[in-house]
């Protein structure tokens, strides 16, 4: 564990409990490999406790947060059912990869900073104006959203604050590097990327917590939001989650929905995480669609309309 994952401890007392909490994690791993079609192993944090993986999730923003985001105001789709139906059938079916189509950067880390909601803004950004084909692929800033929008903790007042303050337009990951920590707003100062965001689309799950709405927005808009309960991805090494059940909107983490599919009549979500790409299955995992209730607590998406 200390060597493949770089871990240094300080004393050798602090090094034991670390270790007794690995062996539990793997004993964990194991039972929850039985229970599920994913598979699940150590990774970056299976030498902390529950709570504090959970702590590093934190994503309250010293500048403030908004008192509502996109997804809690229980909207129905954006889409009517015979929209949804359309955009599906117009795309053959339910696959689709925009990873293949040049829509997804590489995986990105966040590092130990609870800062996930800018990963899953920037990247509804970045794919946005390769889906309209009008524009190539260009990495954007998460530095500029913590710095700047304070926004902490919510994606779709990030995408809000485009709109609103910056004429849509945001700052690249080049010119703005991630750091982490919040500091200074210099978005003024810095190159700026070619695309712009003209509204934003916040869709909750459908009836019975059915996802084809999200599905639909996906195939439309591109790379979307996904917001999660992170104690189901931890660990996982690879296959579909579909044993992690959670009320929807039990949420500590931002991800991003880049695709979807079929497999052995198992409909799922491809969704890229912002751990780096030793985590999971070379930086994304896999999530069953359309369970009720959801996996991982998914409420539904957050998506960008490019102007």
């Amino acid at each position: 564990m200390e060597n493949r994952f770089e871990r240094e401890y300080e004393t050798p007392e602090d090094e034991a409990k670390r270790f007794s909490i690995f062996q539990t994690k793997l004993r964990d791993y194991e039972n929850r490999t039985k229970h599920d079609t994913a598979v699940f192993g150590p990774g970056l944090y299976s030498d902390l406790t529950k709570e504090e993986f959970k702590a590093l999730f934190n994503t309250k923003n010293n500048r403030g947060t908004m008192p509502e985001d996109c997804l809690q105001s229980g909207k129905n789709s954006s889409l009517s059912a015979a929209e949804i139906k359309a955009v599906i059938e117009a795309n053959g079916d339910d696959t689709i990869d925009w990873r293949t189509k040049g829509a997804v950067t590489p995986v990105k880390n966040q590092g130990q900073y609870g800062t996930c909601w800018a990963f899953g803004a920037t990247g509804t950004m970045e794919g946005m104006g390769v889906v309209t084909g009008k524009l190539r692929l260009e990495s954007i800033s998460e530095q500029e959203l913590i710095d700047c929008s304070g926004c902490g903790g919510y994606v779709g007042c990030c995408l809000t604050w485009y709109v609103q303050k910056t004429k849509g337009i945001a700052n690249t990951e080049e010119a703005y590097p991630y750091k982490g920590r919040s500091g200074s707003c210099r978005k003024d100062s810095v190159a700026t990327a070619k695309m712009k965001v003209a509204n934003r689309v916040c869709d909750a799950n459908g009836a019975s917590n059915n996802q084809d709405n999200i599905l639909a927005d996906l195939i439309k808009y591109g790379p979307g939001a996904c917001l999660i309960d992170a104690s189901c991805i931890e660990g996982y090494h690879s296959g579909i989650i579909s044993n992690c059940p959670k009320r929807a909107g039990d949420i500590d983490h931002a991800t991003l929905f880049v695709g979807a599919g079929t497999e052995g009549g198992v409909p799922y979500w491809i969704v890229k995480n912002s751990w780096g790409a030793s985590f999971g299955d070379n930086g994304y995992y896999r999530m069953k669609r359309n369970t009720n209730p959801p996996q991982a607590g998914v409420p539904g998406g957050i998506f960008a309309i490019s102007v």
